[in-house]
């Protein structure tokens, strides 16, 4: 019996130095139980060389003996959990001075584990948040659901599977059934919940980037399906490419909508702008001012939202600096200079006379989007980019965010006021039915809406 306690010894004596983190304690009760089993002292070197060789050997067998015993897994994380989450609370600053650390209570281990954690004092639920990676590298995981129960609890789950592998078919709301208030869906996060835009609560304009066929134009195609259904939503915009607009200048706004980069149609898009900022944005102002208002929070179809959408915008300031090229214009009456300044007035003014901007372009670069006008756009949506800093113009806050992610077309990350910026899939919706579904939404404001409140 001496024999097989000298033998066992030296490996429970190691896997307790392994999990408590100390040296001192185990090497002095290694000392005590030689001198205990002294006359079995070459069972307790033979059990020593044993449990060095099992330790030092473990990365080649342990992956193996895990999956040769998936019974055993609940209690290898429920025994992982207890031993080591306080030293992983600490790690990422998580640990508070004034309490203890609480438990990590697995509750069930399946294809994924879930669990509950009690935050400690004067820790709050962004924290939590912004330590998501560290937290999913405690399992090994690859991504972390963090779930709120209570101001004091969360539910965290740690996840394999891949949430965003497959894309939802985007919404399409029957003309006139929906409003803005209602928000703009985009896709689903890797939590599920679905990612909306609401651009008059807050109110904010959207910037959306992304390189070739990394989904951007399909994003805004979702935008526009479900915008075009909405009665208190006007929707104008330029689009150099003739593409994305094309469904809504066959609609009673035709006006409203410049396609192409010919030179008439690059006129008519300077003028259009010109309209809304020294027509539009001036009569609502004054309108705000005769009703001693700061802004109009609420539409409706005869006050509207006007959807301004600058759709490639680098390409149409390029077109127009061409154009004031060829035709000699003189530097006051050249079309790009007057369209960024008309730009940067819708931004800086127009969300409190519910005039909304979004631009999209392939990367915001300071020779398009200045730091001025970038500030003032505070919802952005980041698909696909090749450089790092295309990301950091994007997303400053967090510049590193998508550098080494292996985004596929239609996957980016979504960033709004008051909500953490998160990954998400953007619904899909095919060409064909965007524009079938538009040009019914056009007949019904056709027939539906008598005139044009701009």
């Amino acid at each position: 019996m001496l024999a097989v306690i000298a033998f066992l010894a030296p490996g429970v004596v190691l896997a307790w130095a392994r999990t408590c983190g100390r040296r001192l304690l185990p090497a002095l009760t290694m000392v005590a139980l030689a001198a205990l089993t002294f006359p079995a002292l070459p069972w307790l070197l033979v059990g020593g060389a044993v449990a060095l060789l099992v330790a030092g050997t473990r990365s080649f067998w342990f992956d193996a003996w895990c999956k040769a015993t998936p019974r055993l897994r609940p209690v290898r994380v429920r025994r992982w959990a207890r031993v080591g989450w306080s030293q992983e609370v600490g790690a990422v600053g998580l640990a508070s001075l004034r309490s203890p650390t609480s438990p990590l209570k697995i509750t069930s281990v399946s294809d994924a584990i879930h669990a509950v954690w009690t935050l400690p004092l004067g820790v709050t639920l962004a924290d939590v948040e912004r330590e998501r990676l560290p937290l999913a590298a405690f399992f090994d995981a690859p991504r972390l659901d963090i779930t709120p129960v209570r101001p004091s609890l969360v539910a965290l789950t740690w996840r394999w599977d891949h949430p965003l592998a497959e894309a939802r078919t985007a919404k399409a709301p029957t003309a006139g059934s929906v409003a803005l208030v209602d928000g703009l869906a985009l896709g689903r996060s890797e939590s599920q919940a679905d990612v909306c835009w609401h651009p008059l609560t807050p109110a904010t304009h959207a910037l959306v980037v992304g390189g070739t066929r990394s989904g951007k134009s399909v994003a805004l195609q979702v935008w526009l399906t479900q915008a075009a259904s909405m009665p208190d939503v006007l929707i104008c915009g330029v689009d150099p490419t003739g593409l994305l607009l094309a469904p809504f200048s066959e609609g009673p706004e035709e006006d409203l909508i410049a396609l192409g980069t010919e030179p008439e149609s690059l006129a008519h898009a300077v003028e259009l702008l010109a309209h809304l900022v020294d027509v539009t944005l001036g009569e609502r102002l004054a309108r705000l001012r005769a009703h001693r208002l700061d802004a109009i929070r609420e539409t409706d179809d005869g006050m509207p939202a006007v959807l301004v959408v600058l759709e490639e915008y680098p390409a149409f300031l390029a077109a127009c600096a061409a154009d004031d090229t060829a035709t000699g214009r003189k530097p006051n009456e050249r079309l790009r200079t007057r369209a960024e300044l008309y730009v940067q007035r819708l931004l800086a003014e127009g969300l409190k006379a519910a005039i909304v901007v979004v631009i999209a372009a392939q990367r915001a670069d300071a020779d398009v989007l200045g730091g001025y006008r970038r500030d003032q756009i505070s919802t952005r949506v980041a698909f696909r980019l090749e450089s790092a800093d295309g990301w950091r113009m994007v997303l400053p806050s967090v510049p590193d965010l998508g550098v080494d992610d292996d985004l596929v077309p239609g996957e980016g990350y979504f960033s709004t006021p008051g909500k953490a910026v998160e990954r998400f899939r953007a619904d899909y919706i095919d060409y064909p039915t965007y524009r079938d579904h538009v040009e019914q939404a056009m007949a019904w404001r056709r027939d539906h809406l008598s005139e044009i409140p701009i």
